[in-house]
């Protein structure tokens, strides 16, 4: 999904579904800790009761998921 941060910025915004696992979660969290320059930024996150979000920058050229699996 993408987004529109306040200061005009797009941004990615991946939703995890309420019963995903808490533990898929923690894992993108932890990917923050890597910095590559293949690696797109992951600029905040967000739990709010169930409701689990990440915000990423946003990459103009698509998901690597459809560049991969050739979904366009």
């Amino acid at each position: 999904m993408q987004g529109q941060l306040l200061d005009g910025h797009t941004v990615a915004i991946k939703r995890f579904v309420v019963d995903a696992a808490i533990f898929d979660f923690k894992s993108e969290l932890q990917l923050v800790r890597l910095q590559h320059t293949n690696l797109i930024r992951l600029l905040g996150w967000c739990i709010h009761e169930k409701e689990k979000i990440l915000v990423y920058e946003f990459m103009q050229k698509g998901s690597l998921d459809n560049i991969i699996f050739c979904k366009f």
